[in-house]
């Protein structure tokens, strides 16, 4: 049960998305306390729900996300997905499943690795789009976090039932760490 006194409210810069402005914030948390966490989930606010204890489960080195029961070529990732690398990347891998960014976790070294390329990846495309007129990421967050999981950590990645229920199912079960909506 969160204690009110371990909430902060972060002030954000208006031109940031706020999807990837959890991604700050998280990475500036971990580093603020890198020495007190050992394995760490970074989930979304209101739509999941813990359901077993993952961290005796959990391997160090290993990135575990949450995935969704769509392909990564469907129709909403293409629609929303706009930067030239990352459309090409998804239309040539568009039968992976589709891993959702409402939850990572893993030991803290690999979750800060996972955050740091992924903002890398992003804010080298927003000053592509603004200085060179290129397609910036888009308003979410899924294509780079599909991009970097599976290019950089695919040979680390663990998701599937173990990490998450069917997304937007609304189930229990005894396997999963988490309910996704």
């Amino acid at each position: 049960e969160p204690n009110e006194d371990d909430l902060r409210f972060v002030k954000v810069r208006a031109s940031l998305n706020p999807l990837f402005q959890r991604w700050v914030s998280y990475r500036e948390y971990l580093m603020r306390n890198w020495d007190s966490i050992d394995k760490v989930f970074c989930v979304d606010a209101t739509d999941v729900e813990m359901l077993r204890s993952p961290w005796d489960h959990m391997q160090r080195g290993k990135l575990y996300t949450g995935d969704e029961v769509e392909v990564l070529g469907c129709e909403w990732m293409t629609k929303y997905t706009k930067e030239p690398g990352l459309a090409k990347w998804i239309a040539s891998n568009s039968n992976l499943q589709l891993l959702n960014a409402g939850l990572l976790g893993g030991d803290v070294e690999t979750v800060i690795e996972f955050i740091q390329h992924l903002l890398d990846y992003y804010f080298t495309a927003e000053r592509e789009a603004h200085y060179n007129g290129k397609e910036p990421c888009g308003p979410y967050d899924m294509g780079v976090f599909n991009y970097i999981a599976r290019e950089r950590f695919g040979d680390k990645l663990v998701h599937g039932p173990l990490v998450n229920t069917r997304f937007k199912a609304n189930e229990r079960n005894l396997l999963s760490f988490f309910k996704h909506k």
